[in-house]
């Protein structure tokens, strides 16, 4: 029992060591890229001159931009902390239930209540900042669909035309010979691009899949990469009439 106690001990150190305070460490991070004036403050202790450096205030927007960078809080944590400087109350946007289920999340929303608690936050100033960051990312979602809206590719159903049953002459001169067509028939009016065969077969077998114009495009749950508007080559007319035709 007493091996299994000291087991259990130093794999606490351990991890408190990797994970101690990670508020502490972001904002550390944060103040050593500021440069501390010198000058008269010379002799101020450090310590003081960070202090008067950064307010709790803004510390704390410090550390929820450096959690919105990583990804660890995301744009309805932003609403959840909004709506509660709407009621008049600094509200950790890390709820205890994500809390309960993350042990990452866990250690962040301790870190974040440490400094929803002191006594000397601005909440005009949180409203404005979290007010600037939601429409900030309202237009960059915005941007982005559109820029996904206008790299989207239409599919373009294969336009044909009626070859109508009789003969003609065909070939150069001196060279030409007569040509039977027994029964009318569709053909297509422009060549199959690459982009047609793929997204009825699943597929690229060009070998000129790389330009200028290449992109990877997913189809089905594959990504395909294709130069879209230029003809699908490396096929026969077996594959045509066995696989692309029924299909």
């Amino acid at each position: 029992m007493l091996r299994i106690f000291l087991t259990l001990y130093f794999m606490f150190v351990s991890i408190s060591a990797v994970f101690s305070d990670p508020c502490e460490r972001l904002m550390e991070e944060e103040l050593s890229s500021r440069a501390i004036p010198s000058g008269s403050e010379g002799d101020v202790p450090v310590i003081a001159r960070l202090d008067r450096a950064i307010s709790p205030t803004a510390s704390l927007i410090t550390y929820l931009s450096r959690l919105l960078e990583e990804g660890l809080l995301t744009d309805a944590h932003l609403q959840r902390f909004y709506e509660g400087l709407e009621k008049g109350n600094v509200v950790n946007p890390i709820t205890e239930e994500e809390a309960a289920a993350d042990p990452w999340l866990m250690i962040q929303r301790g870190g974040l209540e440490r400094m929803i608690q002191s006594e000397n936050l601005d909440p005009n100033r949180l409203r404005v900042w979290v007010e600037e960051e939601i429409s900030k990312r309202s237009i960059v979602r915005v941007q982005r669909n559109e820029v996904h809206k206008d790299t989207q590719i239409p599919f373009q159903p294969m336009e044909f035309v009626e070859i109508p049953a009789g003969e003609f002459w065909m070939g150069e001169e001196g060279k030409k010979r007569k040509v039977f067509i027994p029964e009318p028939y569709y053909i297509s009016k422009f060549q199959l691009t690459q982009w047609q065969w793929a997204k009825v077969m699943d597929d690229n077998p060009s070998e000129f899949i790389d330009g200028p114009e290449s992109i990877e495009i997913e189809i089905n749950g594959r990504k395909i990469k294709m130069r879209p508007h230029h003809a699908v080559e490396e096929i026969s007319w077996d594959d045509i009439r066995n696989f692309f035709y029924p299909r």
